[in-house]
């Protein structure tokens, strides 16, 4: 009889005077628990990371579907701009012919080749020593060094064409591993927005390094360049200007660059978590702001308030 009824009393007991009677026993179960619980849920995250590697490995699965999405056709313009901007920058080669007007003595015609990465400072327009409009002229360079904004420029037209392939094989091979993961499109977003970040600057740099080369390879920059051209009796005109529209071309696919992977931003954030939660929070406030005001539930079409 004892028995039973320190049964019917433990039975009757509440959780936390359980504990004050039996402070040890409760807590090295609940440490058990606790243990084992953690011990199945590190099991199952071995597991889940393991699985996510064999899909990846073997879940290859080609769907031409994405092409079809914002986010998979603007990848390819995305590809295609950026080989149009870093061709026509790091593949140019010019030549500029400068007529020297003497009036003792012949006309000379000097020239100037100059390519990417155009430092100027570097390219000899004058041989040491020559006689030019009977002078002697010291060895004389072009002005100027724009190497670096159409290094920088290159680079991230460069890297953005690598990244633009590797994403398009994701999309076409992995999409379903893509939007099953948030890892995924959060890195792609990440990533979209810094080289949209990353066309402005080297756009905006290279705009500027350009205008330096024209002015260096102009008229005006030819007669500041050459000491000979300043002197009475001498006139310096450039008579064949380096042809710079693959340059100009180059500029404009800088900004388009810019305004494409800004735009493709936008598609990049929708597939991300950020966008579900946001999209989740603004329909629990909507749904919030109908119960409190209207003081019910809509189920349509049965009720209604």
């Amino acid at each position: 009889m004892g028995c039973v009824y320190k049964i019917l009393v433990l039975c009757l007991m509440t959780p936390e005077q359980l504990y004050i009677r039996y402070p040890r026993n409760i807590s090295d179960c609940f440490n058990r628990r606790l243990r084992s619980r953690r011990r199945r849920e590190n099991q199952e995250f071995r597991d889940l990371f393991w699985l996510k590697k064999a899909k990846m490995v073997t879940g290859l699965r080609i769907n031409l579907s994405p092409l079809r999405e914002p986010l998979g056709f603007i990848k390819i313009l995305e590809w295609l701009a950026a080989i149009f901007a870093f061709a026509s920058c790091g593949g140019y080669s010019g030549r500029t012919v400068v007529s020297l007007f003497c009036r003792e003595g012949k006309n000379e015609t000097l020239d100037a080749t100059f390519a990417y990465p155009f430092r100027l400072n570097q390219v000899l327009l004058v041989k040491n020593n020559a006689t030019l409009c009977n002078r002697t002229v010291a060895e004389t360079h072009l002005m100027g060094d724009s190497a670096s904004s159409a290094e920088f420029f290159v680079a991230i037209g460069v890297l953005a064409f690598l990244y633009c392939m590797a994403a398009l094989l994701v999309y076409l091979g992995y999409m379903h591993i893509y939007r099953d993961s948030d890892f995924g499109p959060m890195m792609d977003f990440v990533v979209t927005v810094i080289f949209a970040f990353l066309w402005l600057v080297c756009s905006s740099a290279w705009a500027r390094g350009l205008q330096s080369v024209k002015d260096a390879t102009g008229t005006a920059g030819i007669r500041d360049t050459l000491a000979l051209c300043k002197e009475e009796g001498v006139t310096c005109e450039v008579t064949e200007f380096a042809p710079m529209r693959s340059l100009n071309v180059s500029v404009v696919f800088g900004y388009l660059n810019l305004i494409i992977w800004a735009s493709n931003a936008w598609f990049a954030y929708k597939e991300t978590r950020w966008h579900a939660q946001s999209r989740e929070g603004h329909k629990a406030a909507d749904s919030m702001v109908w119960n409190n005001g209207w003081n019910c539930v809509w189920t349509p079409p049965t009720s209604f308030c």
